[in-house]
């Protein structure tokens, strides 16, 4: 399994804010500075913060800098990159949203920790459970309605014996779901009529701009919005917010339920990663 990144974004946000704190100082930000910036604010080892520096210089989000001589101090500078390489798939667990080995999904960009397969193989089994469900309830509707009518579009629903789809280790948790994905009966217009209003219960859990936090900020002046937003470009792979969603649902781009799932699971992935050390911001991303 690759390690993409080895350096959790908790800990790459906090070696960027130390480095940030000591040019804002006119100080050197070597190991030293570093060390003391990040102990005040969490119970980090010395020798815990060494290894998250190190991490950060394969990651290539750190770079050292000064002159090469014997006994000479390293000293750290952020990268000065607009955007990290990309190569098709992200860099963080989906569903812990950490660091680390990870396993690719064979069909799309998302990549997973082996021991992360377990809890959401059981929560595709009760998601599996829940569309049967709704599909039987749809049927015994359409059905009372006017067979007659509605007759081929009740057999296509009939024929999608979703139940019987296993969960393939070798897809993410999304795509497996969309596997178990079934035609609702609504058209493309109705689907994404209906996601407009669930799209503005969702805006009401979190803060406009997802780099920021849904308490009063109370930010140094160096973390500008242009940091904010240079931080999110070399953190998340796939840029999803509210608005983002809000175009696709009006020029009704959702076909599935499962389409529209899958962004909000970006945005929540995206929302976990910049805010991580935000307890409140993360529970109601959940």
């Amino acid at each position: 399994m690759p390690v993409r990144r080895h350096t959790d974004p908790i800990q790459v946000k906090l070696i960027w804010d130390a480095i940030r704190s000591s040019n804002a100082a006119r100080q050197i930000p070597d190991l030293a500075r570093i060390t003391k910036y990040i102990q005040a604010i969490g119970n980090y080892s010395p020798t815990l913060i060494e290894s998250f520096v190190k991490n950060a210089l394969k990651d290539k989000l750190i770079v050292t800098t000064g002159k090469k001589q014997e006994g000479a101090v390293s000293s750290y500078k952020i990268v000065d990159q607009e955007l990290p390489e990309l190569d098709g798939k992200d860099w963080y667990c989906f569903e812990c949203h950490l660091a680390g080995d990870v396993i690719p999904c064979s069909r799309c960009f998302r990549v997973f920790h082996t021991a992360c397969v377990p809890r959401v193989r059981r929560q595709f089994e009760e998601e599996k459970r829940l569309n049967c469900e709704s599909r039987d309830r749809v049927l015994a509707n359409e059905k009372s309605i006017s067979a007659n009518k509605l007759g081929e579009q009740i057999e296509s629903l009939a024929g999608e014996d979703k139940g019987m789809v296993q969960y393939d280790e070798g897809l993410c948790f999304l795509c497996n779901l969309s596997n178990v994905d079934f035609s609702c009966g609504m058209n493309r217009e109705e689907l994404n009529y209906m996601l407009r209003f669930v799209l503005h219960r969702i805006r009401a859990w979190l803060p406009n701009t997802i780099t920021h936090t849904m308490a009063q900020e109370d930010r140094p002046e160096w973390l500008t919005d242009t940091e904010l937003t240079w931080r999110a470009n070399q953190l998340f792979f796939e840029h999803r917010d509210m608005s983002v969603m809000e175009v696709k649902i009006n020029t009704q781009t959702y076909s599935t339920f499962s389409e529209f799932l899958a962004d909000v699971y970006s945005v929540q992935h995206n929302v976990a990663i910049f805010h991580s050390d935000e307890k409140k911001t993360g529970t109601v991303t959940e």
